[in-house]
């Protein structure tokens, strides 16, 4: 009995070791290394469907559309990527939100972008939980959407940036500031330039044909650090729970998602927000389950659900895991045209 008791720790410590040994080998593995290790986990494959709706003969084309241009920028559904760079593909193994990058995601109709920003030993990263479990050079997925606008200028992007710090860490030296990201925007060629600032709370926000003549189609978001709205934010930053509020996000299991009294709850922002988001993602990143909520047929019901439960509040953007999965982009593009129908309507009355 003792002699089994002394196998059973062995093979325990020996296990944790080599799962420490594994997190510590990672963590220093090249971004490029780690990248293709992941890599050879993926088994998925992109989607097939064509996001731009929009002929070569449409003078009027806004996000894929011909009929959405008039529509203000918190009158649009927007495709949201949740944790947009923590996927396979970027190196991220363990808690990987996605399978493919955020810069394919973009060519599928996605423009909504969450990031996790943080310092890692002092450096900014994306990142989500831990640096160890894999990062992100900001500057470099920030450069793929000003390259991505720049050959799209029909295209408008939302950007939100959650700051985030390790769990137990209290050194300033690595706890990321409103200037660390301001760093970082400027140091991306071409950003700063596309940046849209809104004046004001009280200001309406301009339609995707103003964004696009003004060449400022990226929308830049911030929180879970310093409120900047009353002091003045840094030009082109926006508090997100200022402009918008969104539905429960910690949920734990499918039936969670699907009890709409619960994930359709407001939880954060403020109460004269003009965007709404809905999380549709779980706490622990599930494939199986982002298949399940992001098909057409969930997606329809739960929308509406919760627009009904929010003083009728349309969506503006709808935040998941496992981009691939699903036809969120699909959804996105059928409420679109119709908003643009309803608009039309209106202005002809």
């Amino acid at each position: 009995m003792r002699r089994s008791c002394t196998v059973l720790i062995s093979t325990v410590v020996f296990t944790l070791l080599l799962a420490v040994s594994g997190v510590l080998l990672w963590q220093y593995l090249p971004e490029e290394s780690r990248a293709k290790v992941a890599s050879t986990f993926i088994d998925t494959e992109e989607p097939d469907y064509q996001f731009s709706q929009c002929l070569p003969t449409d003078a009027n084309c806004c996000n894929g559309l011909n009929n959405t241009c008039d529509l203000r920028l918190d009158e649009v559904l927007f495709a949201g990527l949740h944790n947009a760079m923590a996927a396979r593909e970027n190196g991220f193994l363990l808690g990987a939100n996605h399978d493919l990058s955020m810069e394919k995601a973009l060519k599928y109709g996605y423009r909504a972008i969450n990031v996790d920003f943080g310092l890692c030993s002092g450096v900014p990263q994306l990142y989500h939980g831990s640096c160890e479990l894999g990062t992100r050079n900001p500057v470099d997925l920030l450069s793929h959407i000003v390259k991505f606008v720049g050959e799209n200028p029909t295209e408008t992007i939302i950007i939100t940036v959650q700051f985030t710090k390790d769990s137990g860490e209290t050194d300033p030296a690595n706890i990321a500031t409103l200037d660390d990201l301001v760093a970082v925007v400027n140091a991306v060629d071409g950003l700063v330039e596309k940046l849209y600032a809104h004046p004001d709370l009280s200001e309406p926000w301009p339609t995707l044909r103003e964004l696009q003549t003004l060449g400022k189609q990226i929308i830049l978001f911030h929180y879970n650090v310093d409120i900047c709205y009353e002091s003045g934010c840094p030009y082109g930053f926006h508090d997100y729970f200022v402009y918008a509020e969104e539905t429960e996000f910690e949920l734990v299991t499918l039936l969670e998602v699907e009890d709409t009294t619960r994930s359709c709850n407001v939880t954060r922002g403020s109460n004269v927000a003009t965007f709404f988001g809905i999380n549709l993602f779980l706490t622990l990143p599930s494939r199986d389950v982002a298949a399940e909520v992001n098909s057409l047929p969930f997606l329809q019901s739960h929308v509406s659900d919760c627009e009904q439960r929010n003083e009728g509040n349309l969506a503006n953007i709808v935040w998941v895991d496992f981009w691939t999965q699903g036809e969120l982009p699909v959804f996105v593009q059928r409420r679109n045209h119709n908003r643009g129908v309803h608009s039309q309507q209106r202005h002809e009355r």
